[in-house]
């Protein structure tokens, strides 16, 4: 019997994992060298999402962001290179996402938390539609408001305002602080 058997919440998904997710053990006490070892080869020397979002970014960033002594005035051409930049791979991985989890059903419901289908005529949704829905607000909201964000950074780290550290420049702070900020 797992751990979830008297959690009434828990009983409602249908994928549970047997155990805990586990945290980053770089900042944990006392000191262990090798789980941390562990943890970052495992998210960085081999095939993961991790490494193919990385890949992905930087061929992104170095065959379609602007040079940043162009961002210097405002002007549509950069700012719509950097949203196409921020839109096109988001489209491409969601949509492919979603091709293969929910119309070729690639994995049916194994490892899905929640089983039923995406919601349709369901009125909880702004088009009473979830994937719609999910569509619109996450160009509408998160890649608009995100880029305007990348922007502003840019535009100030063009005019000097704002620092900046590139691979260029700053090889070893670049990738450190590249692996130290992983969310996984």
């Amino acid at each position: 019997m797992t751990r979830w058997a008297n959690d009434d919440e828990a009983k409602r998904w249908n994928y549970r994992p047997d155990d805990p997710v586990a945290l980053n053990p770089l900042f944990s006490w006392p000191p262990k060298p090798l789980a941390v070892f562990r943890w970052y080869s495992g998210m960085w020397l081999q095939l993961s999402t991790v490494t193919l979002s990385v890949v992905m970014a930087g061929l992104v960033w170095w065959l379609f962001m602007p040079p940043l002594e162009s961002m210097v005035d405002w002007h549509w051409r950069w700012m719509l290179s950097v949203y196409l930049a921020n839109l096109v791979p988001h489209v491409m991985i969601a949509s492919l996402l979603h091709l293969w989890l929910y119309r070729w059903r690639g994995q049916e419901k194994r490892w899905k938390f929640y089983t039923r289908d995406q919601a349709r005529d369901n009125g909880h949704f702004t088009f009473r539609n979830q994937v719609h829905d999910n569509m619109f607000w996450t160009v509408a909201s998160g890649i608009t408001i995100w880029t305007a964000f990348q922007w502003l950074v840019f535009w100030a780290m063009a005019n000097g305002w704002a620092p900046g550290a590139s691979i260029y420049g700053n090889p070893v702070w670049f990738i450190l602080a590249s692996i130290t900020n992983d969310r996984n």
